[in-house]
């Protein structure tokens, strides 16, 4: 069995996990999705904290829009890279986004291991390096000891996800 067979058996708890909170993360996002796409100026205005203005002041037609000069803005870019991620998200069934960022999850979990295998090199844990992996798994966290010529090396997981990134995995190794 390879060190990387080895690193996936391991970690086969951990990516169950993992591809489950990547779900819930796509559901949310879609919801929010739904949510923006029904938004007006005078919303966006509100996500933001600016003072919206009365456009077409004293005619039969008033409604609030964005402020003046506000297409000159860091908000204005960031609106505009917001309602792309709308647009582009909406155009999947939701069914269709979550396998897809269901996908998107599973190659990322398959890259850190690479990345991990590389860190390990890094320690002299080789293909021919004999080693025992002892799994201390906690929640969606992983701690491997990895026990190898004498020597213990520890890796381990931490969670990285909020409203900019998704949630992804770091692996960190000591």
């Amino acid at each position: 069995m390879t060190l990387k067979d080895q690193l996936l058996a391991a970690t086969e708890e951990l990516k169950v996990a993992y591809l489950k909170s990547v779900e819930v993360q796509a559901v949310r996002h879609y919801e929010v999705c739904l949510v923006r796409k029904q938004w007006k100026e005078v919303d966006w205005c509100r996500y933001f904290n600016i003072t919206p203005r009365v456009a077409n002041e004293g005619t039969g037609s008033e409604f609030l829009s964005f402020p003046t000069n506000f297409y000159n803005t860091d908000n204005a870019r960031r609106l505009r890279r917001m309602q792309d991620d709308v647009y582009r998200t909406l155009r999947l069934t939701q069914e269709q986004y979550v396998a897809k960022q269901h996908q998107l999850g599973l190659d990322h979990y398959h890259s850190s291991i690479d990345k991990l295998l590389l860190r390990l090199n890094k320690k002299g844990i080789t293909e021919e390096t004999k080693i025992n992996i002892i799994n201390g798994s906690v929640g969606i966290n992983m701690n491997l000891m990895i026990e190898h010529d004498g020597k213990i090396t520890r890796a381990w997981t931490i969670v990285a996800e909020g409203e900019v990134n998704i949630t992804h995995y770091r692996y960190l190794v000591k």
